[in-house]
């Protein structure tokens, strides 16, 4: 049933005298609430702090993983700008400069990391 056929119905229903069928008077703060939490998003504070503290963080010689699945080692912070430069091939000198927001997390010591394919 369309939303507009429930409210066409609730006002039917109170013309007649009848008592409201108890959907059509609850169904507006239900979806207002629904609608407050996919806006306001409480649940996503946590990652955000995490990601804001990952880009503080970010320094020379940290291997990361960037949101496209490239791996490399950072080379350059640029303290004033939003960028940093990531060397993703040693054999080439093949560096990259990408925003910090690009980093999706830090490679940890001892942790692997896929090898390059041979050609």
């Amino acid at each position: 049933m369309e939303l507009s056929s429930w409210v066409m119905l609730a006002v039917e229903e109170a013309a007649k005298g009848a008592a409201p069928n108890p959907f059509s008077t609850l169904w507006l703060p239900i979806v207002a609430s629904i609608a407050v939490v996919l806006i306001l998003n409480p649940f996503g504070k946590k990652e955000d702090k995490k990601q804001k503290q990952l880009i503080e963080s970010l320094k020379k010689n940290d291997r990361v993983l960037l949101i496209g699945g490239i791996y490399g080692r950072i080379v350059l912070v640029k303290p004033d700008d939003d960028e940093v430069v990531v060397k993703v091939d040693e054999d080439r000198d093949l560096k990259l400069t990408v925003t910090k927001s690009a980093v999706l997390r830090k490679i940890e010591k001892g942790e692997e990391v896929p090898a390059k394919p041979t050609s």
